[in-house]
Formats: structure tokens, sequence, C-alpha cells
């Protein structure tokens, strides 16, 4: 089997350029990395992942931890997939479902060098063990941690939820309801929404105040026609994602009940699907964040702390 050094002798050239030209390396020549490409074909070279690892010091691959791979984590994974691309660099993505023993098994990845760093979306592991982490490589989370040690770039959801409901309040709204997307014992989040709306309002009482599991369209269509052909329709619906708001519009439409007219209604994303359909959305800015993890992973920083506050846009009078 050829290897980086039978190309190197036969090329003329030595075996770093080669394997800069086999990772897509900056500061070869055109016409150097045409001559190693032909040398590698002819040979019929097929690369080692982890031969080109020990040759450059880098995998040029960045790992992202998320939970699954649900459409509320497409704008962020997007973005860093898109910024990481324009620095020839690859992304693994690495979907936990929600299972320790899956997180377990990347982390060791990561303590192997399978990737030269770590984007945390969002994860369950105890703060002390991603610390810890942090001996093996970088890492940088993209929600908010209460150890501070840890590098974090995210959006500030506490705030974006009480700012809202603030809003809601001064505007004199009473009556209503939000969903999540995971229960509040296994999400931060969710308690953050929980906790604001208590902050400006009552206590929220689960399914009456909020609902819990509604993740997409077509759930949003489904928990919108069942719910709300037994009880009336609330003041303000507001729901944790663009898609999901779309599909309670449409439920609602069929019922020949509109938004703007007989309620409002507020998505989160600022998606084409708010701008199409007219409705409220609060932008967490996932697409700056994205595109700020993968400036910082690839820097010399060695640690980071910033957070990003919401954007709001309010379509209705």
């Amino acid at each position: 089997m050829a290897t980086i050094s039978d190309i190197a002798k036969i090329a003329g050239v030595s075996k770093t350029t080669v394997s800069r030209v086999l990772n897509s390396e900056k500061y070869v020549s055109d016409d150097l990395r045409a001559r190693v490409k032909t040398v590698a074909d002819e040979l019929g070279y097929i690369p080692n992942g982890n031969a080109i690892s020990l040759s450059t010091g880098k995998t040029n691959t960045l790992g992202i931890l998320l939970p699954a791979n649900d459409y509320c984590y497409d704008e962020l994974v997007n973005s860093i997939l898109l910024n990481a691309k324009e620095k020839n660099y690859r992304v693994m993505v690495l979907p936990s479902y929600y299972e320790t023993m899956a997180e377990q098994a990347y982390y060791e990845m990561f303590r192997m060098k399978v990737v030269d760093g770590l984007i945390l979306a969002s994860t369950n592991t105890p703060e002390e063990i991603t610390e810890k982490l942090q001996n093996y490589g970088k890492i940088v989370s993209a929600e908010k941690l209460e150890n501070t040690d840890i590098s974090m770039i995210y959006p500030d959801r506490k705030k974006g939820y009480q700012t809202l409901f603030a809003h809601l309040k001064s505007t004199e709204k009473k009556d209503v309801v939000f969903t999540l997307e995971r229960d509040p014992k296994v999400s931060k989040s969710s308690r953050y929404k929980i906790n604001a709306y208590k902050e400006y309002f009552d206590e929220p009482i689960e399914n009456e105040n909020y609902f819990v599991g509604i993740k997409g369209f077509i759930e949003g269509y489904e928990w919108a026609k069942q719910t709300f052909s037994t009880r009336e329709i609330p003041e303000v619906i507001y729901t944790s994602g663009d898609q999901i708001a779309a599909g309670v519009i449409k439920a609602l439409n069929e019922q020949q009940v509109y938004h703007g007219q007989e309620y409002e209604i507020i998505g989160e994303g600022n998606t084409p699907y708010s701008q199409s359909m007219d409705f409220s959305s609060v932008d967490f800015r996932l697409h700056e964040i994205g595109k700020e993890l993968v400036e910082f992973m690839l820097s010399d920083a060695e640690r980071k702390v910033k957070s990003y506050e919401p954007q709001f846009h309010f379509r209705y009078d």
C-alpha cells in the first residue's frame, strides 16, 4: 500500500507538502498540488486519517455534540458547517439522543484526538466532567453553564424569556400559553421559560398554561387542533419555534380562527415562516453564534465567555 513517503519521494517534495495537499490546506502552489495529486492517484493512495493527523498535528475536524438531530438545532448547525467549510474544516455532528453512554463515547473520541475541538450545543453531562475534558483539547458550550471556567458563546435565553413576558404583561395580556420542546426536569431552557412566566404572571400549570413535547410543524398542528377544540383560544400563544407556530396557525385557520384577529402567536427563530406568514418571533441569533463558535475554536484564544441578547420581531400592532 502506498504511503505519504512514497508520494513525497516520487513527486520530489517533502512529506509535509504531501500532507498539506491531502488535507486541502493552503500555501501550496497549484502546479505542486496537481503534481502531488497525480502521483497519489497513480499509486492508488488511500488516505489514512490517523496518519494525516500525526503528520499535521490536526484532523481539521470539529465535533458538535447535540441531544438530537432536531430542527431546533438546524440554524446553529448549518452556521457552524458553513463557517467551518470556509476555513477548510470539516464538522462531525454527534447526536446523543439523550443517552449518557452515547455522550461518553463521543468524549472518548475527543480524548483520542479524532476531532480537534468540541462544540457543546447542549449536554446533560455534569459540568465538572466537562471542565476536566478541557485537558484534552478545546471545548466551548453554545448554552449557558454555571461554571465560568468553561468557554461559552451562547444566546441569553433567560433574559429573552423575561423580556418577552414583561412585554406581554405591559400590553395587558392576561391569557398566555406557551409550548416547551423538552421536560423542564431535563431542560434548563424550559426551566428558564417557566420561571420567567411565573415572574410576570402566575405559577404555570402544565397542560393549562404550558404544554411539553411540541417539536415541529406536525406536532404544532395536531396539538392546536386537539387542544383548542375543547377550550377557548388564548390571547397569546408563544411557541418554541416558528415551525410549531405555523402548524398552530394552520389548525386554527381550519376552525376559521385567525391570528392577528382573534389571537396573537409568537414563534422563535425569525425564519421565513414568521416573515412570510407575518407573525411575531424571537431571534436568538444562532447564525451569528455559530460563526463566532468556529472563529473561537480555530483561534489561539484559550477561553471566551460571551452572551448574545435576542432580537424581538413584533409584527402585530
